[in-house]
């Protein structure tokens, strides 16, 4: 009898496992990362829905922007925590970033001398009035920045390289000092700055790290208490049209000069400045934009249409002017990653390119070198170099989902949803992806008309997902 009912039950889980099989919709695919549930196939929560009235529409004929990657930032703090963790472990921490298999980032920003994050504040050109730049030197990047951007390289070959300055050598600005100070308006200190920039465009490519761009200044506004340079508009002009952009084509660099990093949302200042200056204009191959910059796109692309917009720097949360501000520590949880996937949703669907983290791995603190405050920023990946535990945080779940399922060269499409939480691109392989985010605390179910197809999709409780329609 006992046998009887093992094999009735038996029966009853292959029927089921069979119906259940029967029911996934062919051709189409779910990834889902919830909790503790990573790049898991949950296709079982896709149905068609032939008569449901769609949330949303993707027009695979309605095609945008041409996706060139993603990527985040080199910086000192990051290779000095990852130097805490055995070879091994770093291997994988780095493969876990840029191997193709994992998030499959194609793009490293690195600092032109130090950044925010650096372990001391420098430059490449220490020796005051040094206009031939004989003082140059990258020595010191050989021993944190061109080690972390040699191991990815050789996870991943292709990795596109580019870099600006924080501060220029301190004495270009009228303060001498490493924090705010304006560029000093002189034409030898904008031939001396070009040559700078190109000297590292040049020194970088000796150690077999080609520099695809360079971008003049990170936020030239904003002067505070990290190493930082003011300038105004019409400096990036001049500097552009009649010292860097002569100087690279001089010195046959194949570095580009980008118009950026601008996190501001103004496009009547740098923006129109620069592009509106036709010889400024002719040397410029992108545009930089970070933080509130994405508010410039539509006017960018409406004056200017075809210039590449490239995000370069994704906000860093723990906002130490907004309530629930940690001063000790990033809380690096899933309202930051959900919050970094609706930024990079707002970018991309304004018409950027590409889109950048900021830190891909800092210590267990996170704390730039703000001579103010200290200021602990997320990161995608935290070692605590004390335990040497590594932690994969949610907001690196959530940008993986885009980084490695949006494959460079995919197109994106209009999909017609506002602020919903979607975004849609057709691959060079001619499969759409749809990458969707419930950030609620409980599942719910979108319905999405690809094509034309609809589709009901059940969404975990704070998840990300990727549907992947082979055949649209």
């Amino acid at each position: 009898m006992k046998k009887l009912a093992a094999f009735a039950l038996s029966v009853a889980l292959v029927a089921l496992s069979a119906l259940s099989a029967a029911a996934q919709v062919p051709g189409v695919r779910l990834i889902v990362t919830s909790g503790n549930e990573v790049r898991a196939d949950r296709s079982d929560l896709v149905r068609e829905a032939r008569d449901a009235a769609p949330d949303f529409a993707v027009d695979p004929a309605a095609r945008k922007q041409t996706m060139r990657g993603f990527g985040g930032a080199f910086n000192e703090q990051g290779w000095a925590a990852l130097l805490a963790l055995d070879e091994k472990a770093r291997g994988d921490v780095i493969r876990s970033l840029f191997s193709p298999s994992e998030a499959n980032l194609s793009w490293g920003r690195l600092p032109i001398g130090a950044s925010d994050y650096a372990l001391e504040r420098y430059t490449l050109a220490p020796v005051a009035g040094d206009f031939e730049m004989k003082s140059f030197s990258i020595e010191r990047d050989r021993t944190y920045l061109i080690p972390y951007a040699k191991a990815a390289k050789a996870i991943r070959p292709d990795l596109r390289l580019w870099a600006s300055a924080w501060t220029p050598p301190v004495w270009m600005k009228d303060n001498n000092d490493y924090e705010a100070g304006a560029f000093i308006d002189d034409g030898r200190y904008y031939e001396a700055y070009a040559l700078y920039l190109a000297r590292f465009s040049e020194e970088y490519a000796k150690e077999g790290l080609d520099i695809l761009a360079v971008a003049v200044q990170n936020e030239p506004t904003v002067v505070t208490g990290y190493p930082n340079g003011g300038w105004k508009p019409e400096q990036f002009r001049a500097f552009i049209r009649d010292f860097a952009g002569p100087l690279f084509i001089q010195r046959k660099l194949p570095t580009e000069i980008w118009l950026g990093t601008l996190n501001e949302y103004n496009y009547f200042t740098f923006a129109k400045t620069v592009l509106g200056d036709p010889e400024a204009r002719k040397y410029v191959r992108a545009v930089g934009l970070q933080w509130d910059g994405d508010r410039q796109i539509p006017a960018i692309l409406r004056n200017y249409p075809g210039i590449p917009i490239v995000q370069t720097e994704t906000d860093c949360g723990n906002w130490h002017w907004k309530p629930g501000f940690d001063k000790d520590r990033a809380p690096n949880d899933f309202a930051y990653a959900a919050y970094t996937w609706g930024r990079a949703r707002d970018y991309i669907n304004a018409g950027a390119e590409a889109y950048m983290l900021w830190n891909l791995v800092l210590d267990q603190e996170g704390k730039n070198i703000d001579k103010i405050l200290p200021w602990p920023q997320n990161s995608a990946i935290v070692v605590d170099t004390s335990t040497r535990k590594v932690t994969y945080t949610p907001m690196l779940r959530a940008i993986e989902h885009l980084s490695r399922y949006v494959s460079d060269g995919s197109v994106v499409l209009d999909c017609k949803a506002g602020k919903r939480n979607v975004m849609a691109f057709s691959t060079p392989s001619g499969t759409i992806v749809v990458e969707l985010m419930n950030d609620a605390k409980q599942a719910k179910t979108v319905a999405a008309k690809v094509g034309a197809k609809t589709y009901s999709i059940e969404l975990p409780p704070e998840s990300f997902a990727t549907l992947i329609i082979e055949r649209p």
